[in-house]
């Protein structure tokens, strides 16, 4: 599922003065999303079938992919793969430095990723740039391009579905930054309860 694309289907969809709610479901499973726009924020709503698994992390092997020193790792945040329905090996950086610094050996990430069965990486941070959001974040997701994403709702979602089962809680919010590195700044909404998980951000036409 790519939810940023889904998000900004909606919007254009809204936009383009459809006069009744979208009815969106997935092309695989045909499993219904619900979809709104409020407040200049497009949303969308799916059952929470998010899971951590088991899949076995070398610090080492993913700092030489991170091409980073193992001490820019966070030791108290989770390294781990994580899925709402695309599988990303989350590794927590110790700052917002170490995070936009970094420049991974993509090669080195495919190859992992296809080793171990996973579509992506997602590097992270908790020192953000504005006082208002909980996480920074960069996506790679070099199985299917060397391109970074500026905004990736799916893995934004997985991050705190994973948050808040580390934590041992069954929901929470979160605010996720992503493309500031790139020039293109998004936020990123997220909220976890027991049985769903909302998506929410802005779009905008590109001219």
């Amino acid at each position: 599922m790519r939810c940023h694309g889904t998000l900004g289907a909606v919007f254009y969809l809204f936009k383009s003065n459809v006069n009744q709610r979208p009815n969106i479901k997935t092309y695989k499973d045909n499993i219904k999303i619900d979809v709104k726009y409020e407040n200049d924020l497009v949303s969308m709503s799916i059952a929470n079938k998010g899971k951590v698994l088991n899949t076995p992390i070398d610090l080492s092997i993913i700092s030489t992919m991170l091409n980073i020193e193992k001490e820019f790792l966070a030791k108290d945040l989770p390294c781990t793969v994580a899925s709402i329905g695309s599988p990303k090996l989350f590794v927590p950086l110790i700052n917002r430095a170490a995070l936009f610094d970094m420049k991974p050996d993509l090669d080195l990430v495919s190859q992992w990723c296809k080793d171990n069965a996973v579509n992506g990486l997602y590097a992270y941070s908790d020192d953000t740039e504005n006082v208002n959001a909980d996480y920074g974040g960069r996506n790679f997701n070099s199985l299917f391009s060397h391109q970074e994403d500026i905004a990736t709702g799916t893995a934004a979602a997985a991050l705190g579905q994973m948050l808040c089962k580390s934590r041992g809680q069954s929901g929470g919010t979160f605010t996720i930054e992503q493309g500031a590195n790139l020039g293109s700044p998004s936020k990123i909404y997220i909220s976890i309860s027991k049985d769903n998980i909302e998506i929410k951000g802005q779009a905008y036409f590109s001219s």
